[in-house]
This record gives structure tokens, C-alpha cells and sequence, in this order.
């Protein structure tokens, strides 16, 4: 039970830090897309969503390594991570949306849904992040873990699997 109560604790820990990175990066992204299509419209729609993508995966990626366990990391897993991410958070932010449309919406408001939406997220982007998950396994065949977030370039401890070899 004490362990359900820890992960209850980093979902919430998880959904928050990505909803208040989300915030900042986001606000950064609108001037960036702005910039990028005002120099080529089509190209730079494209440039700036995979730029979006890639940011939110990224991020994902980098909280997932400090909460739970080491993701992979390079573009392409990254730009793959942020569109299911994305996608996997569409119909809860949609929800979210929903109770904003209903409900006057006001700091205090927008604030509570966030604290009690935290956890949710937090889950969703726990599972996407699973996905690029770096297992013993996957160490044991591919060479050596890349080294964590932490400022001693410690690698984070790695996942046992069950039934994999």
C-alpha cells in the first residue's frame, strides 16, 4: 500500500512539472511558430510542430528519467514520443476544456482543475514515456546506459524486468 501511495505522489509530481513546463515552453513556441511561418508558411507550420513535437517529448523524456526510469533519447524516438504524447493527452485536456466551458472560468478555478488533473497526467505520460523505456535488457545488447540528468552524469538505476532476458 505504502508503494501505490509513493506513485499516487510522483504521477502527481509528474503531471505538475510537465503542466508547468508545458506553460513556459508553450508560451516560448507561439512566438517561435509565429516566426517560423511569417518566413515560410508551409515550411515553417512543419519546422514549428516538429519543433513542438520534439520539445514535449523531450521534456516528457527528461522528467520520466528523474521520476521513474531512463528513456532513449536521439530525434527520432524523441519527435515519435512527443506526437503520442500529444495524442495520448488530446482527449483529457479536451475533458479538461470541457469543465473550463462549463464552469466560470477564473484563476482559482483554472488552478484547482490543474492540482486535481495533475495526477492524470502525470499517469498518461508515465505510460507514454514507457514505451522508450531503456530496460536491463535492451543495456545488456545495445552497450552501456547513457548517463542521467544529474549533474554527476550518474546513470539512474535501472528497470528489472520479470520474464525478459
Amino acid at each position: 500500500m505504502e508503494a501505490r501511495g509513493w506513485d499516487v505522489a510522483k504521477y502527481f509530481v509528474h503531471g505538475l512539472a510537465l503542466g508547468v513546463l508545458f506553460l513556459i515552453v508553450g508560451a516560448a513556441w507561439t512566438f517561435v511558430i509565429v516566426l517560423l511561418v511569417i518566413c515560410g508558411l508551409w515550411i515553417g507550420l512543419a519546422t514549428g510542430l516538429v519543433l513542438f513535437f520534439v520539445l514535449i517529448g523531450y521534456l516528457n523524456g527528461y522528467v520520466a528519467w528523474l521520476l521513474w526510469f531512463p528513456v532513449r533519447t536521439g530525434f527520432v524516438p524523441t519527435l515519435g514520443h512527443g506526437v503520442l504524447l500529444f495524442l495520448a493527452l488530446l482527449p483529457l485536456n479536451l475533458v479538461v476544456l470541457g469543465v473550463h466551458l462549463l464552469v466560470t472560468p477564473d484563476l482559482l478555478v483554472s488552478l484547482g482543475i490543474f492540482i486535481v488533473t495533475a495526477p492524470a497526467f502525470g499517469y498518461v505520460a508515465k505510460r507514454v514515456a514507457g514505451v522508450w523505456e531503456i530496460r536491463s535488457y535492451d543495456v545488456a545488447r545495445f552497450g552501456e546506459l547513457p548517463p542521467g540528468p544529474s549533474s554527476e552524469g550518474e546513470a539512474a538505476p535501472l528497470v528489472e524486468d520479470d520474464d525478459r532476458e
